[in-house]
């Protein structure tokens, strides 16, 4: 999210930008983003709010990172686990990679698919 004076801009990778100008529209609701009128704000605010980083590369290298450590708990069953354990009974105290994982995510209310694996 970037603001320039009463404009705020919403960069969300892979979603449709969203843009508001807060003096106008306090709670949000007019998505300003293709108005003729803003156009050039609109320009301005997502050229700057991409300015160093490329959000696809980073999608790119973090899709490759978790394929590669995933093949490496694959093959090596499970060892190294990659959970940060920060206490040695962390394991014991959070849940990872359980059936109560799936149980859980089924009782979100709506219910959303869970994320299917890229291979």
């Amino acid at each position: 999210m970037v603001r320039l004076d009463d404009v705020k801009f919403i960069y969300t990778h892979g979603h449709p930008d969203l843009m508001y100008d807060l003096a106008n529209d306090p709670l949000e609701l007019d998505n300003l983003i293709g108005n003729p009128k803003y156009a050039d704000m609109e320009l301005k605010l997502r050229a700057e709010i991409l300015k160093g980083w490329n959000p696809d590369t980073i999608k790119d290298s973090c899709i490759l990172s978790q394929k590669e450590r995933l093949l490496i708990q694959k093959t090596t069953n499970g060892v190294p686990n990659y959970a940060f354990k920060a206490r040695f009974d962390d394991g014991e105290r959070y849940i990872r990679n359980t059936s109560a994982v799936a149980t859980k995510a089924k009782a979100r209310y709506p219910f959303v698919e869970p994320t299917p694996f890229l291979p």
